[in-house]
């Protein structure tokens, strides 16, 4: 039988008191969504390249050649027809999707009429209500019982320009309070450059996705500084660079950056509080660091965010850097046993913990305390986090929303919070 491929998502639909398998590929290489009966679990879990359709009829008290093996196997054929196997048949069409996606000079805006609305006025009004949120007052804080300092609605900036934030890319719908603080205060700001570094959900294979294509939005597009991208590409590629990778971070395609929302959030409210200003944008996604030779990555993640640096530093232009990452993602939906609801507490006091070492300008014990639990709570912004404040140097931290998407449905919860950087931190 064949392996049923390792990106390939599958999630739970429930109808009419039936329960379906919804199986979706996000690089849009198979063709879907399809929706198939729960009772197909356990062939989909067969699929899995070594077990053979005798074994599978064995397992299903049937004889080889009996009729519903049969129809499986047509019905198999044809999932593998559609690219959800991987085959030739997934390989072929993964070559005409990467020949399709690399012709085009623009990545469309995927979340245009789900996350936000797609049509041009409707979504300047949308992103002007968001952006009138304020922080929740500390008592109705999600970790009000903590020593964390959560602000009074609202804090101000801190006095120094911020050279940095940290931004959730949680949907806008979910808690639009937590936006506000940071893209009003980028408004008015001079800087002309904006390098955003967000977290791959969905490509795993190389630590570091750039792209050339520019972000479409509703309200225009988002120029992609074309030359910073090339020249990083350089720096991160060329074995005559004179920094000292072994082998090159980069992913040889940006098809990752198709489906990824991390970056497309933040482009389009840049679009939005930037009007008619020019600006352009660094994207940078990055998956995460570590390995046999590197456990921890520190070595990798220093010398690629070096290599960034030096390459927004050697532009001469003001860049802010905006950190796209949420925080803690648990519950059943995420592959944990027990409900949110039981893990919050310990992930309100792990929350505290990290938030404080950012306000302290720790990127290295911030790094240091998500590793010591194996990364248990899977905090989808610690490598983006880590990469850009290694790349500006200690700075500290001031804390300007936090809150908790707590999904009761699935049993399952996120939690996020946006931050400030600016002014250095003393150094022995």
């Amino acid at each position: 039988m064949p392996a049923l491929r390792a990106d390939v998502q599958v999630s739970v639909h429930r109808e009419d008191n039936e329960t379906f398998l919804v199986l979706h590929d996000v690089m849009g290489i198979a063709e879907g969504p399809i929706m198939v009966h729960a009772d197909m679990v356990a062939i989909l879990e067969a699929c899995d390249g070594n077990t053979s359709w005798s074994e599978l009829a064995v397992l299903l008290g049937v004889e080889p050649d009996a009729s519903e093996l049969l129809q499986l196997r047509a019905f198999i054929g044809e999932l593998d027809r559609l690219g959800f196997f991987d085959t030739q048949h997934a390989a072929e069409r993964e070559q005409r999707t990467l020949q399709e996606w690399d012709a085009q000079r623009t990545r469309p805006a995927i979340c245009a009429g789900s996350t936000y609305p797609s049509e041009p006025d409707e979504l300047r009004a949308f992103l002007n209500d968001l952006l009138s949120h304020s922080p929740l007052p500390i008592a109705h804080s999600p970790i009000s019982h903590s020593p964390l300092p959560i602000p009074h609605s609202p804090l101000p900036i801190p006095h120094s320009p911020p050279t940095a934030f940290l931004i959730p890319h949680i949907d806008f719908r979910v808690s639009p309070q937590v936006y506000a603080p940071a893209f009003n205060a980028l408004r008015d700001t001079a800087s002309d450059l904006f390098v955003v570094i967000g977290t791959s959900h969905y490509w795993a294979d190389d630590r570091i996705i750039l792209t050339d294509k520019d972000f479409d939005t509703p309200l225009g597009s988002v120029r992609t500084d074309r030359a910073l991208v090339q020249a990083l590409r350089i720096a991160l590629s060329d074995p005559h660079s004179p920094l000292p990778i072994a082998h090159s971070p980069l992913s040889d395609t940006d098809l990752a950056h198709k489906p990824e929302h991390s970056i497309e959030l933040h482009a389009v409210l840049l679009k939005h509080v930037k009007e008619e200003k020019p600006f352009t944008m660094l994207p940078i996604l990055v998956t995460g660091f570590g390995g046999e030779h590197d456990p921890d990555g520190r070595e990798e993640i220093g010398r690629i965010a070096s290599a960034i640096r030096e390459v927004v530093a050697a532009s001469g232009r003001k860049a802010i850097w905006l950190i796209s990452g949420d925080l803690a993602h648990i519950g059943q939906r995420f592959g944990d046993p027990m409900p949110a609801a039981v893990l919050l507490p310990s992930v309100r006091e792990a929350d505290a913990d990290l938030l404080r070492l950012l306000e302290q300008g720790d990127v290295g014990g911030y790094h240091a305390a998500i590793e010591a639990n194996d990364q248990a709570f899977r905090v989808c912004g610690h490598a983006p986090t880590v990469l850009a404040l290694d790349a500006l140097g200690p700075v500290r931290g001031t804390i300007l929303a936090y809150d908790v998407w707590d999904d009761q449905e699935t049993a399952s919860a996120v939690t996020f919070a946006t931050m400030a950087f600016g002014g250095t931190v003393a150094t022995p």
